[in-house]
Formats: structure tokens, C-alpha cells, sequence
């Protein structure tokens, strides 16, 4: 008996027009020029659809080409390069809502200060991939089928399931964007929301992230394979649980040198947009940390600067010269080597954080971690310090 195989359509040329086209449930798709990128992505395209929907093709009908043997044009889809400001909202393509949002993030993800944040780039990064795949696609025809069509592919490159979670979040910010600017029907946005997020083991790849603490044990051994400057940041950031953002852009000015303990205004940090402050509390252990590299005839210039690691940053030449303020991964990337050489299990700067919370709920409750971590709430404190257990171990001993 032959065996049965599930063989997935593959384009053809047609000769007469040159197009490729490809048979799915008994109708024939037109690609684009055989061989050609533009014909390879809308294959990929639909066939990720196709695969999603069960091996069957949403209803809504896929946008098309002219085909020559009937000698008839069908409806084209709106350019790519539409540059229109007002146009009907079925003719809006994927592309033309995804530039006009990128346009609009550029100005609006911005600290107080004018700069740029890292949420742009991150609407960039999960936009880029979707608009390859749908954008000559018109808004009106996007739907759940096609939302997890995109996200089957994200699946297949291995990301993380949080971080395919988050990016899915993301797209349906674009569009619920669109809504309000009157580019998308409610009616599109209300059917994306229907799409669950991934639950754990159901696709993606699990990961640990920066949940849980870390020990001191393990943190002084690490230590002694470190450059004073970044040993001096990890032991502040162990004992006052501020982010790595905070710190890495603290300066001397920022602290009040006077007070007992020292406590350290920072300007511009992750909730500033809201209008909160935030302020850095530095007992004795921090203090003798951070004594020794403070500018006090640079009281502006960032602390832990990587121009301070060693004196031959600054003679350096070429094209990838150290920066002012240490980068997000490049911290980490020193502290990989040095636990390498140290020998001890993997943990990683977020995990400081965890540490301080689980230390000060244990001693003071927390109200006080909402406090010191600049917590808005209770219950974001309360996730932070999921590892302290101190208080079931009193109530066992007591009580059991």
C-alpha cells in the first residue's frame, strides 16, 4: 500500500505571461515574476496562511495579478510607495499604515528631553518582518488567520515565547493606531484581539529570563574576574536594586552627598513619560562602591562610563570606539566572561534587582521594596519578590 504524503503546493510557470502561480485547494494564485523575490514572498505568504488555517486558505480572497490568458486586468493592490494622505480605508495597504505609524512613533516615543527612547526601534523590529510578508495585503483583508499565520513564522525562527507575545502585542498597537487616525475599521482591530497569546509549552522557546535572585555567594565569586569600574556597579546595584538603566547613566551631580543615606535624583528614567519621580537610595555597602570613582570635577559625566574602565580606552582608534554610557548588552557581555572564568551558574544583571527585593521584603515588607525599587504599585513589587519565602518558613516553624 503506497504511502500517504502530505506534499505542500509548489509555484509553476506560467509560459505565456512568465508568472509563477501556485495550485492551493483547487485555485491557482499568481505569485509574480517566476523566480523572482517578490514571487518567493507571497509564496512563503501563503503557504503560512495555507498551514495555519488548518491547510486551507482563509476566505478572504488573496490579492492577485493581471492574468493574460483571459486578456482581463483584476484589481491590483495599492502601491507599495503610497504616499497619499487621504484615502479610502479599503484601499489603505499594510505598508502605507505601518509607515504612517512608524512616522508618528518616531515623534511620540521620546523622553522628556527630546531624545529618542528604544520603543521605535522596537515597533521597527516586528513591523519590518510582518511588512514583508503582508504588506501589498490592503488592511481591511488582515485578519486572526493571517495575525497567526505571522506568528507561526516567528515561531519557526526559535524566538523566545515572551518575546513573540510581546511583538504580536505590538502589532495590535499598530493597528488600534490606525483606528484612531480613521486608516483601519474597528470591526479588523476587534477580530486581532481575538487571538490568544502563546501559553507556555505551546510554542516558542521557553526561557528564565531575569526571574529569581541571585546569591552573594555566587556574586563575590564572580567579582574577582571583573574590572574594578564594573565589580564597583555590580556590588551598587546589588545592595540599592536600582535598573541598569539608572545606573548606568548616574552621575556625581545626581547625588546628595550630604544626606545619610545618600539618595540620587535620576532625571530621566523608565516611567519619567508619566511624570514620576525617582530617586536612588545608597547605604554604607554602596557607598564604599561608588567612593571612589565618583568626578566630583566632572560632577556631569556618567559614573560608570566605559571610557573609565582602563586608561587605553581613551587612546583608542578605529571605527568601533567606546561610547559614553555603557550599551544594554555590552554590560552583560562583560559579566558572561567573567562567570565563565569564575565557574559558577549563569545569572545576569536583572537578577541584582530581584535580590534587593527579596532582601528588603524579608526585613521590612512590601510596602518599603514599592518604595526603594520605585514600584508604582504593590503587586509589581510583590512579583519581583516571588522568591522570598521567609515569612512561610517563620509561619512552618510556629505553627507546624
Amino acid at each position: 500500500m503506497p504511502r500517504l504524503v502530505h506534499r505542500l503546493p509548489v509555484p509553476r510557470l506560467h509560459t505565456p505571461s512568465g508568472r509563477a502561480r501556485v495550485r492551493i485547494n483547487g485555485k491557482d494564485h499568481w505569485l509574480g515574476p517566476f523566480g523572482s523575490r517578490s514571487a518567493q514572498v507571497e509564496y512563503d505568504r501563503l503557504i503560512s496562511e495555507y498551514l495555519a488555517n488548518g491547510r486551507q486558505l482563509p476566505s478572504v480572497p488573496s490579492p492577485e495579478v493581471p492574468d493574460t490568458r483571459k486578456n482581463q486586468t483584476r484589481e491590483i493592490p495599492v502601491p507599495i510607495r503610497e504616499t497619499a494622505t487621504s484615502l479610502p480605508v479599503k484601499t489603505i495597504t499594510i505598508t502605507t499604515l505601518i509607515a504612517r505609524f512608524i512616522e508618528w512613533a518616531d515623534s511620540h516615543y521620546r523622553h522628556p528631553d527630546g531624545t529618542e527612547t528604544r520603543e521605535a526601534a522596537n515597533f521597527r523590529h516586528v513591523t519590518r518582518p510582518f511588512r514583508k510578508m503582508f504588506g501589498t495585503l490592503p488592511v481591511a483583508d488582515f485578519g486572526p488567520t493571517r495575525l497567526i499565520a505571522f506568528r507561526e513564522q516567528l515561531i519557526k525562527k526559535k524566538l523566545a515565547r515572551r518575546t513573540i507575545n510581546r511583538m504580536i502585542g505590538r502589532l495590535r498597537t499598530v493597528f488600534k493606531w490606525g483606528v484612531s487616525r480613521e486608516l483601519c475599521s474597528v470591526d479588523v482591530l476587534s477580530r486581532l484581539q481575538t487571538v490568544e497569546p502563546l501559553q507556555p509549552n505551546r510554542g516558542g522557546r521557553e526561557t528564565s529570563g531575569t526571574r529569581g535572585s541571585v546569591s552573594w555567594e555566587v556574586v563575590q565569586k564572580t567579582l574577582e574576574y571583573l574590572p574594578p569600574l564594573i565589580r564597583s556597579f555590580v556590588v551598587v546595584a546589588f545592595h540599592s536594586g536600582a535598573r541598569v538603566g539608572e545606573l548606568v547613566k548616574l552621575t556625581t551631580r545626581m547625588i546628595d552627598l550630604t544626606s545619610d543615606p545618600w539618595i540620587a535624583t535620576i532625571d530621566r528614567h523608565k516611567t519619567s513619560h508619566k511624570g514620576k519621580s525617582r530617586r536612588l537610595y545608597f547605604g554604607p555597602n554602596a557607598q564604599t562602591a561608588l567612593q571612589p570613582f565618583l568626578l566630583e570635577n566632572q560632577p556631569d559625566e556618567p559614573i560608570f562610563s566605559p571610557l573609565r574602565v582602563d586608561e587605553r580606552q581613551k587612546k583608542r582608534r578605529g571605527k568601533r570606539l567606546p561610547g559614553r554610557v555603557y550599551g544594554r548588552s555590552s554590560l552583560q557581555q562583560v559579566l558572561r566572561r567573567a562567570i565563565k572564568r569564575a565557574g559558577v551558574e549563569p545569572w545576569s544583571l536583572g537578577m541584582l534587582r530581584h535580590a534587593a527585593a527579596c532582601r528588603i521584603t524579608d526585613e521590612y515588607g512590601l510596602e518599603t521594596t514599592r518604595q526603594v525599587l520605585g514600584h508604582a504599585t504593590v503587586s509589581m513589587s510583590r512579583h519581583y519578590a516571588q522568591e522570598s519565602d521567609s515569612a512561610a518558613k517563620e509561619a512552618v516553624k510556629t505553627l507546624g
